[in-house]
């Protein structure tokens, strides 16, 4: 009998082709994958809810909610979004009061030497690791990498 990897490498090796010399190559018809038609179906649901966003006037995104909403309810709308702040609004005056102290700290920072510099990264990680709250290192941690990033790439 022949050796035991000679018959593995004969089971591996590929049937022989049952195409004729005589006949053109062409490739397989291709089939569509799963994903393919998962796609495919993605872009058609998108697509129907694109259609359906322009027949309900909400193509001009969140203008185009109001402009139906002052439709229906006149001047209620104005009254109402002037109580209401956006979500922006909201987000800038929650970190105000972190971009002042960022902004004291910025004066020290820039009076450091380079080695200073390396030596209160050193000294905020050894805080970190100490146990020190993130959201109290978090101030001079950002003036720290702001100027280091005015420095050396010379955007603040």
């Amino acid at each position: 009998p022949p050796p035991p990897h000679a018959m593995a490498a004969a089971a591996l090796r590929p049937a022989p082709s049952p195409v004729s010399c005589t006949q053109p190559l062409r490739p397989p018809p291709l089939q569509p994958s799963a994903a393919t038609k998962v796609l495919a179906a993605a872009a058609v649901t998108a697509a129907a809810r694109q259609r359906s966003a322009w027949s309900s006037g909400a193509r001009h995104g969140r203008r185009g909610a109001r402009r139906t909403a002052r439709r229906l309810f006149g001047n209620l709308v104005d009254l109402t979004s002037s109580l209401v702040d956006t979500p922006s609004a909201q987000t800038q005056r929650r970190l105000a009061p972190l971009v002042e102290q960022i902004g004291a700290l910025e004066d020290g920072m820039r009076a450091l030497s380079d080695q200073a510099m390396v030596g209160a990264a050193a000294s905020l990680r050894a805080r970190a690791v100490g146990g020190e709250s993130l959201d109290n290192l978090l101030p001079e941690a950002f003036a720290l990498v702001r100027e280091a990033s005015r420095r050396s790439l010379g955007l603040r």
